[in-house]
């Protein structure tokens, strides 16, 4: 007669199976463990170029805001030096921009005396065009303002006619004999979508009794470039 196998007991079976199972598990986490450092690596590598290129951003940006900016493009002086009168000694030189709050109504042109003794302003040119120009640089011009009378000139306002124009004076007392410069500034790049013919014009009140108001006209062609 054979023999019957003894039947393994249930205990037994149980600790095979649970090694078993420890043993895949093990297995498992020996091969998640390189996973996951794989996975770390690539959100440190992730990071490290977010924080790479935040850094060249904000170097880009000083460097940008720090740029020197060119100088503006000086026109071709209106009149030679040699046929004007001297230049003044800047006494209190004025600064004119846009500010129609505090523009002063225009004097009405009065007489006096021929015999009094008085300013009389004398201006070689009134207007000047730049032609076509680019947004960048800025562009200037100088306009003389002369004093042919027996009296100082007094310069009281200067004032543009757009923010993108600033007027410039030299000095606002004119000695008799002498000269004062007005340059009168222009940015095309003011406005951001100001392109094509524009004219500005800066304005000069002074005590002369024929021209209280002085006015100075710019023409240009902004090219959108």
């Amino acid at each position: 007669m054979s023999k019957k196998r003894k039947k393994q007991p249930e205990s037994h079976a149980r600790q095979s199976a649970s090694a078993s199972g420890a043993s895949g598990a093990a297995n498992l986490t020996a091969t998640m463990q390189p996973l996951r450092k794989q996975s770390r690596g690539k959100r440190r590598d992730t990071s490290l170029y977010w924080i790479i290129g935040f850094v060249v951003i904000v170097v880009i940006a000083i460097i940008w805001a720090v740029r020197p900016k060119p100088p503006p493009v000086i026109a071709e002086p209106i009149t030679s030096q040699d046929a004007l009168l001297p230049l003044a000694i800047p006494v209190r030189p004025m600064t004119g921009i846009h500010d129609m709050r505090s523009q002063p109504q225009a004097s009405a042109p009065r007489e006096l005396p021929a015999d009094q003794p008085q300013p009389n302003v004398d201006t070689p040119q009134l207007s000047y065009k730049f032609g076509s120009i680019s947004r960048r640089p800025k562009v200037q011009q100088t306009f003389p303002i002369q004093n042919k009378g027996d009296e100082p000139l007094l310069v009281s306002w200067v004032g543009t006619s757009c923010g993108c124009t600033v007027g410039q004076l030299s000095s606002s007392v004119i000695p008799p004999g002498q000269r004062a410069d007005l340059t009168v500034i222009f940015d095309p790049a003011f406005h951001a979508e100001a392109v094509g013919p524009v004219t500005r014009v800066v304005w000069v009140d002074s005590n002369d009794p024929d021209q209280p108001r002085l006015e100075f006209r710019i023409e240009a062609n902004v090219l959108a470039r």
